[in-house]
């Protein structure tokens, strides 16, 4: 017996040469494979193959088996980097604007968005209920030069198509920018900078600034503040997540955001 899978070491086991089993007889064998570190099963229950041999014969029996109902996640660290998100952990998650760090021990709470192995969805359509109305996430990206105006992003999406504009209303995903130094509260900065509007020298609405070069929409592209300010002496910037619903089925599966 072959016991294989991408998850795990494989495992060759079963009778010996020496047996005798009779007519009847009930082979019972007990593997414990070791679980592969770096890897994600996803949203899918994790799997593996069994071969069943013969000795003095050519033919093999396969099955596929499933190796547990839950989900795999064996990062022993979040994979994250300081510019890129793929929802494997939450190191890099902020409560706020304003408090650094999140706890993922602790239960999520409405208006927070659901990290879960590999995707940002709403928390009704993880593993919660009773959420209602707008749902956040906050991540620290940093190590940024000071004094840059722009970049490149780049947000991998399940369902979503496009940027709504920042407080839109509009059902979808609102995505802006905060340099650390702007921010004045938990969810209150001197700035914000739209990756859903066009880019232009000076407020689009109130505090809220366009930064999109080029066309408006797209999950991916350059990103400018123009003359409306820098990266800071911080070298952090905030990305604000905004889901319209907690109910939404779409999903986030991975933002990198570059400052050049």
């Amino acid at each position: 017996f072959s016991f294989s899978s991408t998850y795990t070491n494989n495992i060759t086991t079963g009778s010996k040469a020496s047996d005798t089993p009779q007519f009847g007889d009930i082979l019972k064998l007990e593997v414990a494979p070791t679980l592969t570190a770096g890897l994600s099963s996803g949203q899918n229950a994790p799997t593996g193959t069994v071969a069943v041999t013969k000795p003095g014969k050519t033919g093999t029996y396969n099955t596929s088996y499933t190796l547990t109902p839950q989900l795999v996640n064996s990062y022993i660290s979040d994979p994250s980097t300081t510019i890129n998100e793929p929802f494997l952990g939450e190191s890099r998650r902020y409560t706020n604007l304003n408090n650094a760090g999140w706890t993922s021990a602790n239960a999520l709470t409405n208006g927070n968005l659901q990290v879960q192995n590999g995707r940002l969805i709403g928390g009704n359509v993880g593993n919660y209920s009773g959420f209602t109305g707008i749902q956040n996430f906050y991540r620290l990206y940093s190590g940024y030069l000071e004094g840059k105006t722009g970049g490149t992003f780049n947000i991998s999406a399940t369902g979503f198509t496009s940027l709504n504009e920042w407080n839109s209303g509009a059902v979808g995903v609102e995505v802006a920018i905060i340099l650390q130094e702007d921010v004045t509260g938990n969810t209150t900065s001197n700035k914000i900078y739209d990756l859903g509007r066009a880019q232009q020298n000076g407020p689009a609405s109130g505090n809220i600034y366009g930064t999109k070069v080029g066309n408006v929409g797209p999950l991916s592209g350059n990103w400018s503040l123009g003359t409306n300010g820098t990266t800071g002496a911080s070298g952090n910037i905030i990305l604000w997540v905004k889901f319209s619903s907690p109910d939404l089925t779409n999903t986030l599966t991975n933002i990198n955001l570059t400052v050049s």
